[in-house]
C-alpha cells in the first residue's frame, strides 16, 4: 500500500502516458507501461524479448511499486505532515525525477511550508535541454501541491485540513485602574448628570464624552455602580 491516492495515480499516468511495450522515454531510457523505468539507457533487443506486450493492470502494479518507492523517499525526505494533494504532488515529482530530488531545494521548501513551485521549476532538464513536457508537468505538480488541482476537472482538493475558525478572545469585564476620563463622562452623559443634566444618551453629545464607539464591557460594570 501506499499514500498515493486514486486521483494522483491518474495524475501520474497522465503525464506519464501508456505504452504497453518497451520505449525509451525522453531522456533516453529503457520505460514500459506509465513510465516505468527498465534501466538507464535505450530499449534493448533483450527487453523486448523479456517483456513483450504488458496488460494494463500489470502497468498499474509496476506504478504503484514505483509510488511506494516514492513515498519512502517521501518518508526520509520530508518532516511536516501532508495533505493527500501535497503527497500526491511530491509522488509524482519523486516518481518522475527519482527519490534523492527530495533532498535538495524541493524538499527544504516544503519543510520550511513555502511554496515549492520555483524550486519544481528547476527540475525541467534532460541534460542541457528544457523539454516542455517536463515544464508542464512541474507547473501542473505545483498547483496541485498548493492549490489542490488535479486537472480532472473535478474539484480541487483542499491543500491542509480546514482551519479552524479563531475563537474571539473575550474582552476585559473588570473595571481598569485608573479609571480613563472617558468614562466618568460617559457615565454623566449616559445618566444625565454634570454637565448633561437633562441630555442623558443625547447623541448630539455623546462625541463630547470621549467614549470610543463601541464602550467595553467593563464601562458597563462601572456605570451600575452610579444606577
Amino acid at each position: 500500500m501506499t499514500g498515493l491516492s486514486p486521483r494522483g495515480a491518474a495524475f501520474i499516468g497522465r503525464y506519464e502516458g501508456w505504452r504497453d511495450t518497451p520505449y525509451n522515454d525522453p531522456t533516453n531510457n529503457a520505460t514500459i507501461g506509465f513510465g516505468h523505468l527498465l534501466h538507464h539507457g535505450p530499449v534493448t533487443t533483450t527487453d523486448r524479448k523479456e517483456w513483450g506486450t504488458i496488460t494494463e493492470t500489470h502497468g498499474i502494479s509496476l506504478l504503484q511499486g514505483d509510488a511506494s518507492t516514492a513515498e519512502a523517499a517521501i518518508a526520509r525526505y520530508i518532516t511536516r505532515p501532508l495533505a493527500q494533494c501535497e503527497r500526491d504532488a511530491l509522488t509524482s515529482f519523486a516518481y518522475n525525477c527519482g527519490g534523492g530530488a527530495l533532498a535538495g531545494s524541493v524538499g527544504r521548501a516544503v519543510n520550511a511550508r513555502q511554496d515549492p513551485t520555483s524550486a519544481l521549476e528547476q527540475w525541467v532538464h534532460s541534460g542541457k535541454t528544457v523539454l516542455p513536457g517536463l515544464v508542464a508537468r512541474r507547473k501542473a505538480e505545483a498547483l496541485l501541491f498548493t492549490q489542490g488541482d488535479y486537472g480532472d476537472g473535478q474539484p480541487a482538493a483542499p491543500p491542509g485540513p480546514p482551519r479552524a475558525k479563531p475563537k474571539p478572545v473575550p474582552l476585559p469585564t473588570e473595571v481598569p485602574t485608573p479609571v480613563p476620563d472617558w468614562a466618568w463622562q460617559w457615565v454623566e452623559w449616559k445618566l444625565g448628570r454634570g454637565a448633561y443634566k437633562g441630555h442623558a444618551n443625547d447623541p448630539k453629545l455623546r462625541k463630547q464624552t470621549g467614549a470610543p464607539a463601541t464602550v467595553p464591557p467593563w464601562a458597563w460594570t462601572f456605570l451600575k455602580r452610579f444606577s
